[in-house]
Formats: structure tokens, C-alpha cells, sequence
């Protein structure tokens, strides 16, 4: 942040939380700073993402002296096993409505006596992209014809006359040495930066340019490892002598992001599958039938519903699909709250294997029914996300028709807790329909 932007979290949880249990009190501090505490409707702590690692530690709370010899509430956690692949852990905490929990890593200060209580921890924060970064230079309108000219990017005024670039949903934030905005870094030095940017058309074109512009390219092409894969990239210097990287992706564009990391948090479930897991090839089983596969849709379990839940839905979505929106393989609607499985191969187009009310929406095959991967022959892996709902009406006021963008908005609205399961699929890497084979 920067321009003295700040925020602070108001302690309100979600899957993006942290995650413990603590007992009654209020306004004492952990290490000089106050604890926040989290409301908590249910008495339910929900612990731990799907990737996430765990650590389950003993910590001390910290409770007033006038408090001892009185039994704090809430104190016990009973920690169920995690998932060790795949879905959400939870930790159920003793509770009532309403009350104040505190939140994990705490010290005994000053005054305090130290309760031990058993407390499960995790990261906090989670990032899914950068917005912008802050450049300070010795020549802002120099700054701003070199990256117009050469890169293409687009300039901007905003705020009491502030310049900046941007490209691609980010940009650049211009500082002019000497007189930088507060807060700043610690040492603002024109070219110190070391920036890497993709490049939209092709590395032939873009040294074709620099040449005509008379921009000279300091190393490449080489190739390079970049965020989401293999990168070809060349490197020039801008008017401050910041090493500025120009990239393209072998593969010819770059990874799309999880589409869940764009939507707002909610409460986690714990999926698993007998037949998948995360970042393991799809069994040929779950491949589509146009392809040489089965075309039969996974067996799914799930636990961990918060309070509230209705029903459910089952969607699969590849963010890898060379669409610009992706490629939705299955929407499934209209479980009941009282379903917890849906067994191998309920996908199938006749409902067969399927609760009363359950409704299959059309997928991007234009089928009502599980359509199995089929990436292009050229394209690297692409992840297949299959995502259970739990939403907290019994009619999400769906039809067969529904089309997958609508259906998707209407879940994001109306989800209270999601529990996902990634696995992918290359042309050319068949699996062995084992999970457990293709981690060797």
C-alpha cells in the first residue's frame, strides 16, 4: 500500500481466517498489539484450506488475574484428522452464539496469567495477484514516454495529479526521486528494479519493434522459468537503467487463475475422492468420449457443512480452456442437504444415479450431463476444478437451460461453504487411473 492507504481487517472470518479456539476476555494484548477476536455464530471454528499446511501447537492464552480460579468458556478444541489431500479441515469448538473466540499464536503479557489451550493455526493472508508496484524515478515524463513507446502500456493521471502506467489490469505507480510519497520504501533508488512482464504477441514481433525504435536488447532470447511455466525473454534497460524483462510463454499464454481465489471467501467443506486428486492426471475413465475415454464423472464424498446448509451443487470448470471464459464440464444442482456422496459415473446424462429434484444444467458441450476432459493435443496440462457447493436455499431457481455463466453468478451468491478438488489433464499424459500410482 502506499499515500497512506490503509486497512484492517474487521476480524470477520471466512475461509480466508485464521483459525482457534479461545475462551472469554476481552481487550487484552499479544505482544504489545490488541487480540482480535472473531465472532463466531455457531460455536464452529473453521480450520485450515486444501493447500494449506497445518500446525496443530500449544499456546498460552492470555487472561486477566481476576479471572483466575473461574473456568473460561470454550476452551477445548476437538480436532478431527485433517484431510490429507483435497478438501477443508474443520475443528468443532464448544461455544455459545454470538460469544467472542479468540484468535491463535498468543503471549502472556505483563499482569496476565497464562491458560494452556490447545490451538490450531494457519496462514492468514492469501494473495492471488499483484495490483500494482510503485517505480521511482529520476524523470517522470521521460518515464512515461519510454514505457508508452516502447512497451506499450498505457498512462494515466489520478489523484491530486499522480502519474502512473498501466497494462493488463496492474500498473505502474510513478515516484520522482527526492520527493517519493509516504509511506515509501526504505531505500528508493532509481534502477534498482527488476521487473518481468508478458508480452501478448509473439518475441519475434517484439524484437522487431525494439529494433525499428532503436532500443537495444541486452541478453536473449534465453529461456527462463516464469510463474506458471517455461518463458522465452529478452531483457533492456528503461531511461533509469532498471533491468526490464519482455516474456512470452512456450506453451503461448500463461496459466489463467483459480477461478475461486477471484470470488469472495466462504466457509470451507472436506471433499475427497477415491478416483481424484490434486494435480493428478484424470484416469481415462473421466476423459471425454471423443477422446477415447469413459466420459464418467468422479466419485465425490463430503463432510463439514456449516449450519444454514439447504442443498447442494457439483460443478466442474477448466480455467484452461482457450475460451477467454473457461469451459464449464458439469453443472450439477438440486441436492438435497441430506446428500453427502454422489457415486461414480452419477454424471450420466439419464439421472440414473441421482437424488429425487437433482438437475443436470447444460455444459459447455451443450449436454445435461458430466462432459469429460478433452484439452487441445498442443496445450500443456489443464486443471479440471471440481467444486461442491453448499448453498443456503433449497431452490436456486435454476432450469435445464440455465446457461453456465448465469448458474455460476447464482452460486457465487448464494454459497456458504465450498470444498474443491483439482486434477488435470495433457493430451499425450494418459493416467493410470490411480491416484496413488501416478504420485510415484
Amino acid at each position: 500500500m502506499e499515500d497512506g492507504d490503509q486497512s484492517r481487517d474487521g476480524g470477520r472470518g471466512g475461509d480466508g481466517g485464521l483459525v482457534l479456539v479461545g475462551g472469554r476476555s476481552s481487550g487484552h494484548h499479544r505482544a504489545g498489539d490488541a487480540v482480535d477476536r472473531l465472532p463466531q455464530r455457531t460455536g464452529r471454528v473453521q480450520a485450515g484450506r486444501r493447500d494449506r499446511d497445518r500446525l496443530v501447537e500449544e499456546s498460552a492464552l492470555a487472561v486477566p488475574p481476576r479471572q483466575v480460579g473461574r473456568a473460561p468458556q470454550a476452551l477445548v478444541v476437538a480436532a478431527p484428522p485433517f484431510a490429507d489431500r483435497g478438501g477443508e479441515g474443520q475443528a468443532q469448538a464448544a461455544g455459545t452464539e454470538g460469544e467472542p473466540q479468540f484468535l491463535g499464536g498468543h503471549v502472556p503479557v505483563a499482569g496476565c496469567v497464562g491458560i494452556h489451550v490447545t490451538t490450531i493455526t494457519r496462514d492468514v493472508i492469501r494473495i492471488v495477484r499483484a495490483d500494482h508496484l510503485v517505480l521511482t524515478v529520476r524523470d517522470i515524463p521521460a518515464t512515461v514516454r519510454w514505457y508508452s513507446a516502447v512497451l506499450g502500456m498505457r498512462p494515466v493521471t489520478f489523484g491530486d495529479g499522480r502519474r502512473a502506467l498501466t497494462f493488463g489490469g496492474q500498473k505502474l505507480n510513478l515516484h520522482q526521486a527526492g520527493r517519493e510519497l509516504e509511506p515509501r520504501a526504505a531505500r528508493p533508488v532509481p534502477g534498482s528494479a527488476d521487473l518481468c512482464l508478458v508480452s501478448a504477441v509473439s518475441l519475434d514481433d517484439v524484437q522487431e519493434h525494439l529494433r525499428a525504435l532503436a532500443v537495444p536488447v541486452e541478453l536473449g532470447p534465453v529461456a527462463r522459468t516464469g510463474a506458471t511455466g517455461p518463458i522465452t525473454s529478452v531483457y533492456l534497460r528503461d531511461p533509469d537503467e532498471n533491468l526490464v524483462e519482455i516474456s512470452t510463454y512456450d506453451s503461448g499464454r500463461p496459466q489463467a487463475p483459480d477461478p475461486y481465489d477471484l470470488l469472495p471467501p466462504v466457509a470451507p467443506l472436506t471433499v475427497h475422492s477415491p478416483d481424484i486428486a490434486d494435480g493428478r492426471p484424470l484416469a481415462e475413465s473421466h476423459v471425454h468420449d471423443s477422446l477415447g475415454g469413459g466420459n464418467k464423472s468422479p466419485e465425490l464424498t463430503w463432510a463439514g457443512a456449516p449450519e444454514g446448509t439447504c442443498g447442494y451443487a457439483v460443478t466442474c470448470f477448466d480455467p484452461d480452456a482457450p475460451t477467454g471464459s473457461g469451459f464449464w464440464h458439469w453443472i450439477l444442482t438440486g441436492l438435497p442437504g441430506t446428500c453427502t456422496r454422489l457415486p461414480g459415473n452419477a454424471g450420466r446424462g439419464d439421472g440414473g444415479h441421482l437424488p429425487a429434484g437433482a438437475l443436470h444444467l447444460r455444459n459447455d458441450f451443450g449436454a445435461h450431463a458430466y462432459g469429460g476432459a478433452a484439452p487441445p493435443a498442443a496445450d500443456p496440462a489443464h486443471r479440471y476444478v471440481f467444486a461442491v457447493h453448499a448453498v443456503d436455499t433449497d431452490n436456486l431457481g435454476l432450469t435445464a437451460d440455465t446457461s453456465a455463466g448465469r448458474a455460476g453468478l447464482i452460486l457465487t451468491a448464494l454459497t456458504i461453504a465450498r470444498g474443491v478438488l483439482r486434477p488435470t489433464c495433457q493430451r499425450g499424459a494418459p493416467s493410470t487411473g490411480n491416484p496413488a500410482v501416478e504420485a510415484r
